[in-house]
């Protein structure tokens, strides 16, 4: 009989043998809190602006008001991945292995199982990532699926942070204003509430072909100009659809980077990350999270990121597989991002 393991021993394999997290999640949301709670909360507190009133050091202080704060709840979305392994899959030779086989069968199920775990590891890692992009172009994310009716997670964020240009002032006309548009929204975005200034610029590959030729652009290279600190690579460029975006230079304060990765929906069509004409200009100091709420199963009564499981079905015989997780990922400074649709 094929050996179970423990849920130390699953989690220790799953981490040691799944790809990296995916950019977006690993940049802006790196945190991860756990909660043994269907629901999350997090305080919202402003930061203090005021400034100390003046008195004569004779009178007695002036008693400021607290601000106070703000705590807000979010549930998280539900996903487990499940696999199945049927009793004929392990007779056969797995994928590398020696020709004609070298494992027995018993070997066979228990590197399959592995294989699973991992990959559903992954998946959930994947749809994350998804929830992150969603937040980060829209201010919220949707929720919904097969037997989960639609649930829309809105964050609040300034509605002057999602901007869809003019059709006279798009990136790609006869004379866009490419420096201003960055320069204003990324002011937007440090005087807003919950707000951080901007230290990146994320664009879809063809936005990058046009941004690289505009003339304001080209400006900022000339070294005619003292204290300037604008780098572009402008050599030819290979932007892979399944590697982390590339850095193509730096523009004053912000990164530049160019996303070409895509992903699989869940129609099982390919869609990019990045879509034609799509910039998000992003903080570091975005203060993401990833918050996951409890885990519900009873064979696991305590805060967990992701729950593996295993268990064997009699009829017809087979082997279950499956992962739980409730994932959300919250941006504690929610206006330090913004979505712009240049074309």
């Amino acid at each position: 009989m094929p050996g179970n393991y423990d849920t130390v021993e699953l989690v220790a394999l799953i981490e040691e043998h799944k790809a990296p997290l995916p950019y977006l999640t690993r940049r802006y949301f790196p945190s991860v809190m756990e909660f043994d709670t269907e629901e999350v909360a997090f305080d919202y507190v402003l930061g203090e602006r005021r400034m100390a009133p003046f008195v004569s050091p004779m009178a007695a202080g002036v008693v400021m008001r607290s601000k106070g704060s703000t705590m807000k709840t979010f549930r998280p979305a539900y996903v487990k991945p499940k696999h199945s392994i049927n009793p004929a899959e392990p007779l056969k030779r797995l994928p590398g292995e020696q020709l004609m086989g070298a494992m027995s069968p018993e070997q066979r199920l228990n590197l399959m199982k592995a294989k699973k775990y991992v990959d559903q590891s992954n998946m959930i890692d994947n749809r994350i990532e998804w929830m992150v992009a969603q937040i980060l172009k829209a201010g919220s994310v949707t929720v919904e699926g097969d037997n989960y009716p639609k649930q829309v997670v809105d964050y609040n964020r300034d509605a002057g942070l999602s901007i869809t240009l003019l059709t006279t002032a798009r990136w790609n006309d006869s004379a866009p204003e490419i420096i201003d548009d960055i320069e204003s929204t990324a002011t937007l975005m440090a005087q807003a509430d919950f707000g951080s200034p901007a230290t990146d610029i994320l664009m879809a590959p063809d936005v990058w072909a046009v941004m690289r030729k505009d003339a304001g652009v080209k400006d900022l290279l000339d070294t005619n100009y003292i204290g300037g600190n604008t780098v572009i690579d402008r050599a030819p460029q290979v932007f892979d659809n399944d590697a982390d975006p590339v850095e193509v230079g730096r523009m004053g304060r912000f990164r530049l980077l160019v996303d070409a990765r895509d992903y699989e929906d869940d129609t099982g069509s390919v869609v990019p990350y990045m879509g034609s004409g799509e910039v998000l200009m992003l903080s570091q100091n975005l203060g993401g999270v990833q918050a996951f709420g409890a885990i519900l199963d009873l064979d696991v009564m305590h805060a967990m990121r992701a729950f593996p499981k295993e268990w064997k079905e009699q009829d017809p015989s087979a082997w279950m597989v499956m992962t739980q997780s409730a994932p959300l990922p919250i941006p504690q400074r929610i206006n330090g991002c913004a979505y712009l649709k240049v074309f």
